[in-house]
């Protein structure tokens, strides 16, 4: 009998990289919600955001204007779950998309979160708001293929685009 020699080999949840689209596919989904529609100019500025930024969904849909530093060109995020809070600068293209859906579709509520229903009286979002339907709808659309069709892809796929680009896996990590 082998198996006493045999060895064992551990393997870890992290010990390879989560299932993701790929970057020309996250590319395509970001052509998808119509620009013109309110639905269309938030999707595009939530995707945005978490695209470019790599944060959860939560995290998005909790952001308050005070957060949007537009002058000094940078943007916080709360921390969630284990991870510390996030100052990143701003990225021309998620101004342009945050403009155009505050502009046009948030306007002057009272609320301090950025993100409000468009339906009925504007209120904030749930921290829990389960907007993988809204990003369903992108992916059918683009024709991507996927088990999963919400945001954890396009955290995947910004740190796996990280990645490529020779960024430690410490550094995305963090």
């Amino acid at each position: 009998n082998l198996m006493e020699v045999v060895p064992v080999i551990t393997t870890r949840k992290l010990d390879r990289l989560p299932e993701s689209i790929s970057w020309e596919d996250i590319q395509q989904l970001l052509t998808m919600p119509d620009r013109n529609t309110p639905t269309g100019r938030r999707d595009l500025a939530v995707m945005m955001l978490c695209i470019h930024y790599g944060v959860r969904i939560g995290q998005v849909t909790t952001l308050k204007l005070e957060d949007i530093h537009w002058e000094d060109g940078f943007i916080c995020f709360a921390g969630c779950k284990w991870s510390n809070s996030l100052r990143l600068p701003l990225h021309e293209d998620v101004v342009q998309a945050l403009f155009d859906y505050i502009k046009k579709d948030r306007k002057n509520s009272e609320h301090e979160e950025v993100f409000l229903t468009l339906r009925g009286k504007q209120r904030p979002l749930s921290e829990h708001n389960h907007y993988a339907a809204n990003f369903q709808k992108y992916y059918v659309k683009a024709g991507i293929d996927s088990k999963f069709k919400g945001s954890r892809h396009f955290r995947h796929a910004f740190a796996t685009r990280l990645l490529s680009q020779k960024v430690s896996i410490k550094t995305i990590a963090d």
